[in-house]
């Protein structure tokens, strides 16, 4: 329909195979706001161009058919949850705690957020 619209954005994070990673997005409409967070931790945020409305199209979680030539990871999905309100970041944190192996997320701090893993590393305190 001509009202249809797709956004994205890139996580700054990088995930490894083979293991277990608490993903949430939120949508804050009013702020027209988009909020990723990857084990509790914000990753990004982007503005929205509009505000998300009923419509009868398809929603993709971990990607659509039209990525696939793009992104062809294979993955699993476990615990899907889906609010009709934007989670608060205590109840992210709250949810995410267990992929951290108990480690509180507030308690986790990332050197940089917008620079590869080599200059987060040296930035890091030994």
């Amino acid at each position: 329909d001509a009202g249809s619209a797709t956004e994205a954005f890139e996580s700054k994070a990088r995930l490894s195979s083979a293991r277990w990673f608490h993903v949430a997005v939120v949508r804050a409409n009013s702020q027209r706001m988009t909020h990723l967070y990857v084990n509790g931790i914000l990753d990004t945020s982007a503005a929205s161009d509009g505000f998300t409305v009923a419509n009868k199209e398809p929603l993709y979680i971990g990607g659509d058919p039209g990525s696939l030539k793009h992104c062809s990871l294979p993955m699993y999905i476990d615990e899907l949850k889906v609010y009709d309100r934007p989670l608060e970041t205590d109840e992210i944190e709250a949810d995410a705690a267990p992929s951290l192996g108990g480690v509180e997320p507030s308690l986790v701090r990332l050197a940089c957020t917008d620079c590869p893993l080599s200059t987060a590393v040296q930035n890091c305190p030994s």
